[in-house]
């Protein structure tokens, strides 16, 4: 029964498709007519959940890809970057897929048709977060064409098509070419030649079935049919989108007594704890003497052992680094393997003496060279 529905629908585009020609003398004209009876043909095939409009799709980085005839897409959750009752600028992810239209296939308008469906195959998507379920869900849009007739025959078009194709990357060229009153051409497996694919890529070849409108009408509905219920489309998020395009910015602002200490500041390799933060922002209060000149030996252990490091650490962090090549205090240098150790020794300070022992010297002298620093800042005021 299905197939007698469509063999009907066929007849009846014929008859129509035939009286736009007769009565319309301008080619122009005549071209558009005929092309809007093909759209609204493959709208009223289409379930009712899928929305048809023309324009232009755009990805995340701002790309748009060149004007599109026919865009199948999700409207439910599509949101449209712009839109009139003709012409809509909607992004990828929300992009089942698209056909371009024609009502005479020739040399010029097939090699339209690849860089147009080219201009969008090369968009890139968002991560898809939604998973991934099948080969469709990471191919969508695939992009086809469907033209009522053509000056040439289709193995003329296969050909031609086939020219156009080794200057696009198999990836984004055209999955199906319907012209109605010849046949098919369409992708199949180098591995298996009897495959049909509708995702094409650098492993695939063209072949084509040439049959009557009735049956080529109905093949192309169920290979674009096969496809929509398949693939799974993810809702594009537009705060990405906001942010490739710097527009943006929400400034996040808390009180600092509302902000506990095991809060955590991210920012590309920064990830910093506020407790930490606070530390090093409060060394002053901690050490009234740190920078008067005026430290004991007992601050200046105090702070190296318990300071001092998550202090370098964090300022390493902060410059999105390991560690530091070199660190230098009252003229005593830490690299990065001594500084590893001295951490080692402060860590293990009461738990080994030889930990202790080596701690202590390193104060010491550091303290030593501080005490020299003071005298000689002492000599150089007067």
């Amino acid at each position: 029964m299905f197939i007698y529905n469509i063999e009907d629908i066929a007849k009846k585009l014929k008859i129509d498709f035939d009286g736009i020609t007769k009565q319309i003398k301008h080619n122009g004209v005549k071209g558009s007519a005929r092309e809007d009876l093909l759209k609204d043909y493959l709208k009223k095939l289409l379930p009712e959940k899928y929305s048809i409009s023309s324009g232009i799709v755009i990805d995340n980085n701002q790309h748009q890809s060149k004007q599109q005839d026919f865009i199948i897409y999700d409207a439910f959750n599509c949101p449209s970057f712009f839109k009139t009752d003709s012409n809509s600028i909607l992004p990828i992810e929300s992009i089942y897929a698209t056909v371009e239209i024609k009502s005479i296939l020739d040399y010029s308008t097939l090699e339209q048709s690849v860089k147009n469906v080219e201009s969008v195959r090369q968009l890139s998507k968002l991560p898809n977060k939604n998973g991934i379920y099948n080969l469709y869900d990471n191919a969508y849009p695939l992009g086809f064409v469907l033209a009522y007739s053509s000056n040439y025959s289709l193995e003329q078009i296969q050909k031609r098509l086939f020219e156009l194709n080794k200057k696009v990357d198999g990836n984004n060229q055209i999955s199906i070419i319907c012209i109605l009153d010849q046949g098919l051409i369409f992708n199949v497996d180098k591995d298996n030649v009897t495959n049909v694919t509708l995702i094409p890529n650098n492993d695939t070849l063209l072949a084509r079935s040439n049959s009557t409108i009735e049956n080529t009408l109905y093949s192309f509905y169920l290979f674009l049919l096969e496809y929509l219920d398949k693939v799974h489309i993810q809702v594009p998020s537009l705060i990405e989108y906001a942010r490739k395009n710097n527009s943006f910015n929400v400034s996040i602002n808390i009180p600092n007594e509302l902000i506990p200490d095991d809060a955590v500041y991210k920012n590309g390799l920064i990830e910093l704890k506020y407790g930490n933060a606070r530390k090093m922002f409060n060394l002053k209060n901690k050490y009234p003497n740190l920078f008067n000149g005026k430290m004991t030996y007992e601050e200046m252990f105090n702070y190296l052992k318990e300071d001092f490091i998550p202090l370098c650490d964090l300022q390493a962090q902060m410059a999105g680094v390991k560690y530091h090549n070199k660190i230098t205090i009252y003229g005593y240098t830490f690299n990065p393997e001594t500084f590893s150790e001295f951490k080692h020794y402060a860590l293990n300070y009461y738990k080994c003496n030889d930990s202790k022992n080596k701690f202590d010297d390193i104060v010491r002298e550091i303290y030593s060279n501080y005490k020299k620093e003071v005298e000689n800042k002492k000599i150089d005021n007067k």
